[in-house]
């Protein structure tokens, strides 16, 4: 009888631990989904005109080359950016791109969330017209951002009165400026240069009013349940660097260093 018993518990132990393995090891999953931004946010990334539903740009080539050559699956679910962060934050997507720390930091908390190092680097700022070139801050009356965005630098004046309007797409806020009904779109400098060029505006009219308040910093891959893998793109950043700086370049995509 005590030979069952030990029989029994061993077998026991040895179906727990195999679960718990399982469990600690998330490596052995391959298929992930990453939350992504359903907007034109090019060159970092965007939507096929040619068919709206595929993701594309500089970040789906980044994690594409990185999943091929680790044996991942990545599948990309475009959402708009206040429902992105809702999904994320109740773990209904497995990695949040872009992300950074310093966003919805409220929300953040009570939430244990690894981050990546740097994806890529970005500048925010304001692009304004040309013909306001001098314009200081407390001139401003209306700045314009992307529905969903948080325009950081500009929350101070924004409290003492400054007006702040919100449009679907860069392009419609470059419109915007080039009209002169707001004095600026708060956004990555280099989305909209690239926003200029696509909607087929003249780019002489438009300039990134360095003088005005902008922020520096990088968007990252961020997740609750996988920082192994997190850490594994970080290695292969390492790994990589040559290609991984050509990739940049080949997007038109500039590192702050």
């Amino acid at each position: 009888m005590k030979k069952y018993v030990v029989l029994f518990v061993f077998a026991s132990l040895f179906f727990a631990a195999m679960g718990f393995a399982q469990d600690a090891a998330p490596a052995a999953k391959k298929d992930f989904v990453i939350g992504v931004e359903q907007i034109e946010y090019q060159p970092y990334y965007g939507l096929n005109p040619a068919k709206p539903e595929e993701y594309i740009g500089y970040a789906r080539e980044f994690f594409d080359a990185f999943a091929k050559e680790k044996g991942y699956t990545f599948t990309y679910k475009m959402l708009p950016v206040k429902r992105l962060f809702a999904e994320f934050f109740d773990k209904q997507v497995d990695f949040k791109f872009p992300d950074n720390p310093g966003w919805s930091a409220d929300e953040r908390k009570d939430k244990t969330i690894t981050y990546s190092e740097s994806i890529c680097d970005f500048t925010d700022g304001l692009m304004i017209h040309v013909d306001n070139k001098d314009v200081t801050a407390d001139k401003l009356v209306e700045i314009g951002t992307v529905r969903g965005f948080t325009p950081f630098t500009y929350l101070d004046l924004m409290a003492k009165g400054l007006k702040c309007s919100e449009a679907n797409t860069i392009g419609a806020l470059m419109q915007q400026v080039e009209s002169k009904r707001i004095d600026g779109a708060y956004g990555n400098i280099i989305v909209s240069q690239q926003a200029v060029k696509d909607s087929g505006l003249d780019a002489g009219k438009f300039m990134f009013a360095e003088q005005l308040p902008h922020h520096k910093d990088a968007y990252k891959l961020s997740t609750q349940m996988y920082p192994e893998l997190v850490n594994e793109v970080n290695a292969w950043m390492v790994e990589k660097a040559d290609f991984v700086k050509e990739l940049r370049a080949k997007w038109g995509i500039k590192m702050h260093n």
